[in-house]
């Protein structure tokens, strides 16, 4: 297909800007999926991996998702938002790597499976990137870390589906698939390119009366300099805070634990008490970390709740939060506090009322995306296994991110600031097990 006439800028909103200025911002929000692929067709005759089936399919599902083809462009001294842009060195072999040698498929570090150890990651390219580890009971094992400035779960999800489409078929000894067209972009190759670009837009915006131009004026003088302050003080503090012994606390080492369970034990346990899983996740986790910390008072668990109209086009990130308080309790009273959480984003929802909360004033967060009714195929075998990682922020002590595949659902939990995420994950099951109706 031919480029398009006009070049491919997306500037990045305000909030996303701040995962390019606070370095712990940068390397905390990199959610991750965990795929356990059985009976996968990737080996050789020599019988090690093979990462061409790999890179192939990467290189199509990349084609289908342009986000993944493009990288972050930053400003001239500030003067307006970054954007992303294509980037025209782009090859999927450079996100891909493999693990060497055959890894023990009942003692994987935790670190790897969770998307700890992929490597670093830039904002030069585009942030993503897949490890590949063969195990020693035959299953190849899949981490894809998708960094958070490209979108949130849904996003992640969109990704995965075209992962698992584009690969159903796909192994060593499977016909190469027809290359696919796909739209290609261009756009500024340097800083002075993206200026000039977004001088040239807003001109065009101005003799319209509309887009950045109407947000320009809307926003007073004085907003206008607090961000352009922002945009060139807050990475110069944050380095001083690192030069200054802060980057242990901002970095925290992260612990992490996992649950599966049957899906429909767990998502008629919700519906009967007026809830989605969603809420019984945030319910859930409030009480157990109460158990773990013996904290005084409730515990605050902050949801993050879909903003996108039905049918509307997934990209980026689109979703707003609540927090709500759970009260301690004991593992009978799992109903009440989800049905409370329950009535608290419908009163929310109802009334269109989502502040933003203040960073730092929340315990927690908890959510959960389904991914397929159905254990999907990929390369030649199973997912059976899929995990999905929630992405920290710094402040806060831990996050769990649940997930269904066919008749199963995964629990994912990371933790930091002291708290074991064993210890919580070991509460959790205490407080499923033991909950009304299970331990008489």
């Amino acid at each position: 297909m031919n480029n398009p006439a006009r070049p491919t800028v997306v500037p990045l909103s305000t909030v996303d800007e701040r995962y390019l200025t606070s370095p712990a911002a940068w390397a905390a929000f990199r959610p991750t999926g965990s795929i356990f692929l059985t009976g996968a067709d990737l080996r050789g005759p020599d019988g090690r991996i093979d990462m061409r089936p790999v890179v192939d399919v990467l290189e199509r599902v990349s084609g289908r998702i342009p986000e993944m083809r493009r990288r972050i462009l930053r400003p001239v001294l500030g003067l307006h938002a970054p954007a992303w842009v294509p980037d025209t060195g782009f090859r999927a072999v450079d996100h891909v790597r493999l693990v060497p040698g055959v890894l023990p498929a009942g003692d994987l570090p935790a670190a790897l499976v969770a998307g700890f150890e992929n490597g670093p990651m830039s904002a030069d390219s585009s942030p993503w990137d897949v490890v590949v580890a063969d195990l020693d009971d035959g299953r190849v094992l899949l981490v894809v870390r998708i960094h958070h400035v490209m979108g949130d779960g849904l996003f992640g999800r969109r990704v995965l589906t075209e992962l698992v489409n584009a690969s159903a078929a796909v192994g060593v000894g499977a016909a190469a698939a027809a290359d696919e067209p796909f739209a290609t972009e261009h756009g500024p190759s340097g800083r002075a390119g993206l200026l000039v670009h977004t001088v040239r837009e807003f001109g065009r915006d101005a003799r319209r009366s509309g887009g950045p131009v109407r947000v320009f004026r809307q926003r007073s003088f004085a907003g206008r300099l607090r961000r352009f302050a922002g945009r060139n003080l807050r990475p110069l503090r944050h380095r001083l805070r690192f030069l200054q012994g802060g980057a242990d606390t901002l970095l925290q080492r992260r612990e992490t634990a996992v649950m599966t369970y049957d899906l429909a034990p767990v998502r008629r346990f919700a519906r009967e008490n007026g809830g989605g899983i969603a809420d019984l996740m945030a319910a859930w986790l409030g009480m157990s970390v109460g158990q773990v910390t013996s904290q005084r008072g409730p515990v605050r668990v902050l949801l993050p709740i879909a903003a996108r109209e039905r049918g509307s086009e997934v990209t980026g990130n689109a979703v707003r939060v609540l927090v709500t308080e759970v009260p301690a309790g004991s593992p009978d009273e799992l109903g009440g506090r989800t049905a409370a959480v329950a009535g608290s984003v419908a009163d929310a929802a109802r009334e269109n009322r989502f502040p933003t909360p203040t960073p730092g004033t929340w315990d927690g967060y908890a959510t959960y995306l389904p991914v397929s009714p159905r254990v999907p195929r990929m390369f030649g075998g199973t997912a059976d296994t899929i995990i999905f990682w929630p992405a920290m922020d710094p402040r806060e002590k831990c996050a769990v991110l649940a997930c269904s595949v066919g008749t199963r659902i995964a629990i994912g939990v990371v933790t930091g600031s002291g708290l074991s995420a064993d210890e919580l994950a070991a509460a959790m099951r205490r407080t499923w097990d033991e909950r009304e109706g299970v331990a008489a």
